[in-house]
C-alpha cells in the first residue's frame, strides 16, 4: 500500500512539473501582441548583427584627464559581418568614442553592429557595443558545470529550477504586466509556479514539499500586504517611478496598471530569500524530528524558532545589501547633487526602495513562525490521525 501511494505521489509531482513547463513554453510561444500591439519607438529599420574588425583605417583618440585608460575620439573601421542577411560582407563603420560609449576597437575585435536600413537611404552602420555573447555563454556554462560538480543531482535540479524561474518571470510576468494584466494576480501566479516547480525538484519528501510551498506563498503574501500598507502610509505607487511619462504612454495603449505595478518586483525580490528560509528551516525541523522522534510539539516549535532567528539575520542582510549594492552608484551621485537628509529620505527613489526592501524583509521574518507552525501542525496532525481509536 505504501509503495502504491508513493508511486501515485510521484506521478502527481511529475504531472505538475510537466504542466508548469508546458505553461512556460506556452507563454514563450504565445503571440502577446495579439492582445494589443504597442511600441514607443519604431525600430523596424534597425538590425543588430555580429561583426569582426578586419582593418582600422584611421583613428583620432585622446586620453582623458580623469582616466588615462579612457580614450575619446573617432575611428574608421572595416568590419566583416558574420550574422544576418549580410553575412560575409565587409562594411565601413565609423566609431565615435565618448564617455558614455567608449567602445575602442582593434583588429580582431568582435562587435555588435547596428545597421540602419531606412527606406530610400543608404544603410548606415554604427558600433552598438562589444559582442559579449561568447563570454556570457562561457560564464553560464562554467556556472552550470560548477553547480553540477558540487551539487551533483541536487545541483542539476537547482539549475533547472533557476532556468524555470527566469523564464517564468521574463516570458510570463513581464509580458503579462506589459500587456495590462493585474499585478496582484501576476505576482501570485508567478510565486506559486516558481515555488511549486522548485520545491518539487529539490524536496526529497512530501513533508518538506507541502510545508515549504505553503510557507513560501504565505510569506510572500505577507510581504505584499505589508508593502500595500506602506504604500498607503508613504503615498507611493508606480507613478513614483522615474520613467512614469513613458509608462503613462504605455498604459494608454496597453492598459498597463501603473499604480499597482510595484507589487510584482516586491514579490520577486522577496521570493528567493523566503524560499531559502522556508526550505532550510523545514529541512532542519525534518532532520530534528527524524533524529529524535520523542520531541513533542512544543519542543519542536521552540527549536524551529531558535533556528529561524539565525536565518533571519543573514537573509535580511541579503535583501538590504542587494538593494543598496544595486543603487550604490546612484547614491554617490545623490551625494554629489547636495541632497539634504530630509530631501533624500522623502525622495521617490529612497522611499520606494525602502518600502520594497522592508516589506520583503518582513516577508522573510514572518516565514519563520509560519514554517515552524505549519511543519509542527503537519507532523502532529498526521500523528494524531495515525493513532488507533479506543473502543
Amino acid at each position: 500500500m505504501a509503495l502504491k501511494q508513493e508511486k501515485i505521489i510521484r506521478f502527481i509531482k511529475i504531472s505538475v512539473e510537466i504542466v508548469l513547463v508546458a505553461l512556460v513554453i506556452f507563454c514563450t510561444l504565445f503571440d502577446w501582441n495579439s492582445i494589443n500591439q504597442y511600441a514607443q519607438y519604431n525600430t523596424s529599420s534597425l538590425h543588430y548583427v555580429k561583426g569582426i574588425v578586419t582593418v582600422v583605417d584611421s583613428q583620432k583618440l585622446t586620453q582623458t584627464e580623469e582616466d588615462e585608460a579612457l580614450l575619446l575620439g573617432s575611428q574608421v573601421l572595416q568590419v566583416k559581418i558574420i550574422s544576418g542577411h549580410q553575412s560575409g560582407e565587409t562594411v565601413e563603420v565609423k566609431n565615435y568614442l565618448t564617455r558614455g560609449h567608449a567602445i575602442q576597437a582593434d583588429v580582431g575585435s568582435r562587435l555588435i553592429i547596428c545597421a540602419d536600413e531606412s527606406e530610400n537611404a543608404e544603410i548606415y552602420y554604427s558600433v552598438y557595443n562589444y559582442d559579449r555573447t561568447v563570454g556570457i555563454a562561457a560564464i553560464l556554462i562554467g556556472f552550470a558545470v560548477v553547480m553540477i560538480l558540487v551539487g551533483r543531482r541536487k545541483g542539476l535540479y537547482a539549475l533547472g529550477s533557476l532556468c524555470f524561474s527566469g523564464l517564468a518571470i521574463v516570458m510570463y510576468a513581464v509580458q503579462a504586466a506589459y500587456h495590462g494584466g493585474r499585478p496582484l494576480v501576476i505576482s501570485l501566479l508567478t510565486i506559486l509556479s516558481i515555488s511549486l516547480f522548485t520545491f518539487i525538484l529539490i524536496c526529497d519528501n512530501n513533508r518538506k514539499l507541502v510545508v515549504s510551498v505553503l510557507s513560501a506563498v504565505m510569506g510572500i503574501i505577507a510581504a505584499l500586504l505589508v508593502y500595500i500598507l506602506f504604500s498607503k502610509i508613504l503615498n507611493i505607487s508606480g507613478y513614483n517611478s522615474e520613467d512614469v511619462d513613458s509608462l503613462v504612454l504605455l498604459a494608454k495603449a496597453t492598459g498597463l496598471s501603473i499604480r499597482n505595478l510595484l507589487l510584482i518586483p516586491v514579490s520577486i525580490t522577496a521570493l528567493g530569500a523566503v524560499m531559502d528560509v522556508t526550505l532550510s528551516l523545514a529541512s532542519a525541523l525534518d532532520e530534528l524530528r527524524t533524529q529524535n522522534k520523542n520531541l513533542n510539539k512544543k519542543q519542536l516549535i521552540k527549536s524551529g524558532m531558535n533556528i529561524g532567528k539565525d536565518m533571519i539575520g543573514t537573509m535580511s542582510n541579503t535583501l538590504i545589501l542587494a538593494i543598496l549594492g544595486e543603487n550604490f552608484l546612484l547614491l554617490i551621485l545623490l551625494i554629489s547633487y547636495g541632497y539634504q537628509t530630509n530631501q533624500l529620505l522623502s525622495s521617490d527613489l529612497v522611499t520606494v526602495q525602502l518600502a520594497q526592501s522592508i516589506a520583503a524583509t518582513i516577508g522573510v521574518i514572518v516565514s519563520v513562525p509560519i514554517t515552524t507552525f505549519i511543519y509542527a501542525g503537519y507532523i502532529y496532525g498526521q500523528t494524531s490521525r495515525m493513532k488507533p481509536k479506543r473502543s
